[in-house]
């Protein structure tokens, strides 16, 4: 089993992966399955992107500068619509927001690698949100591959759909 490694969060495509999120001191560790690996990462030697097995991403001095539940509305059977404000919230409790939603695992729609940020749209335990967080370094590891990622694999292209 040979370890591969790459501190660009870039080389990845984490469409509806799924995370068990820690924090560890000043550090955030993820979990993650169902990350996909780019085809031109160094590390994937295949001609499409593939799946990861299970990945560690590390997010080394990591600080949540915001969360983020977006204002969003419910319409109930009897026509009744409850419109919710968004919310936001930074510093400390943005920390414990994102780490109370995390508890369960989150899946994660998108991620955005901005120069020591990182912008994350997901969804957790009870909403879907997004966070912002800086970092001192982002080492991601993983060890085999499971197959072609989801988008890659025939079923879903001879359905006609495309993802890019």
């Amino acid at each position: 089993m040979t370890e591969m490694f790459s501190n660009n969060p870039n080389d990845f495509s984490f469409h509806d992966s799924y995370a068990k999120v820690k924090a560890d001191g000043d550090d955030m560790v993820f979990t993650i399955e169902r990350l996909n690996v780019h085809k031109g990462c160094v590390f994937n030697p295949f001609d499409c992107d593939m799946e990861a097995d299970t990945a560690i991403m590390k997010i080394s001095e990591a600080r949540v500068l915001y969360f983020k539940i977006p204002e969003c509305s419910m319409l109930y059977p009897d026509g009744t619509k409850i419109d919710m404000p968004a919310l936001s919230v930074t510093d400390d409790r943005a920390f414990e927001s994102f780490m109370r939603e995390a508890e369960k695992g989150i899946t994660i729609n998108d991620l955005i690698d901005e120069e020591h940020s990182i912008v994350m749209e997901a969804s957790g335990t009870n909403s879907f949100f997004e966070i912002k967080i800086t970092y001192g370094s982002v080492e991601i590891v993983w060890n085999n591959y499971s197959g072609k990622a989801w988008y890659e694999r025939d079923e879903w292209k001879n359905k006609g759909n495309t993802e890019e």
